[in-house]
């Protein structure tokens, strides 16, 4: 980094169906800094074979898709949530549970939530609430 510049935020996305890959630039005009990756969906996701992860690793916070009723899924979130508590956590819940609410899962816990095809300003806003939460629990201010 060179002198005078703005350290952004590292927003790593995990999205199976690429919703939100044309906002990159969206997300880097409000001061964030993007990676992308596509998650346990396609089974390539190192977390789903105990390896790390060099995207996550580098993230200081994660905006997900998940759907529940998927195994891998929440096999991955879990794993992020166990080896990065220091990571917040946003979470787009997908599928038919997403319909009918997503209840008292345990998994998200923590997470702040937002409902498949949230706009592109609901999710600039989770993840602010989400690292001024953990701001606030870490005792750390963000950058």
């Amino acid at each position: 980094m060179q002198a005078g510049e703005v350290r952004r935020t590292h927003v790593l996305i995990e999205d199976p169906e690429a919703v939100v890959f044309d906002d990159y630039a969206r997300f880097r005009a409000h001061g964030f800094e993007t990676a992308v990756c596509t998650g346990p969906s396609c089974g390539a996701c190192p977390l789903l074979h105990g390896a790390s992860c060099r995207l996550l690793d580098e993230a200081d916070i994660l905006l997900t898709t998940i759907d529940l009723r998927d195994p891998n899924s929440r096999s991955v979130l879990r794993t992020i949530r166990s080896r990065h508590p220091e990571v917040p956590v946003v979470v787009r819940v997908a599928g038919r549970v997403a319909q009918h609410g997503f209840g008292k899962d345990e998994l998200l816990d923590g997470c702040e939530v937002i409902v498949p095809g949230a706009g592109f300003i609901d999710q600039v806003g989770a993840l602010r609430r989400a690292l001024a939460r953990w701001s606030d629990a870490w005792g750390m201010a963000v950058g």
